[in-house]
This record gives structure tokens, sequence and C-alpha cells, in this order.
């Protein structure tokens, strides 16, 4: 991320942040906000895609339990 890059509506950096939040990246990796947007973008991309596989899956399994604990 560069340094000239500032936390502004519709910046990369803003973008970086809520998809840090939405895929909830601490929570899955332990990695810090710093340390994920430190990545290069490609790998920052492969932690989401995975995390929101992940969440789906977990979603997906919640959704099955309260399915079979509801009948």
């Amino acid at each position: 991320m560069s340094s000239n890059e500032s936390m502004t509506k519709g910046s990369l950096y803003e973008y970086w942040a809520e998809k840090y939040a939405q895929f909830r990246i601490w929570d899955m990796w332990h990695i810090s906000y710093d340390e994920y947007i430190d990545r290069p973008s490609f790998l920052i991309e492969s932690l989401n895609q995975t995390a929101e596989r992940v969440n789906a899956r977990d979603l997906a399994e919640l959704e099955r339990l309260k399915t079979t604990l509801g009948k």
C-alpha cells in the first residue's frame, strides 16, 4: 500500500479496510490490519477468497444444523 494512499471515501485503502472487516480476517488468521495491508494485493485477494469460502461453508453448516434441530 502506497504511503500516498489515504483513507478517503472510495480509496483503495478504504476498500481493503472494508474487506478486512467483512471477511473477519483477524478472527480467522490473527493478522492485524497493518500486516494484511502490507501484503501484495494478490495475497490479500487470496486471503479474502479463502475467508469467503470458509465463511460460506460455516454459514451453510449453521443453516443445516438449524434445520436439523428445528425438526
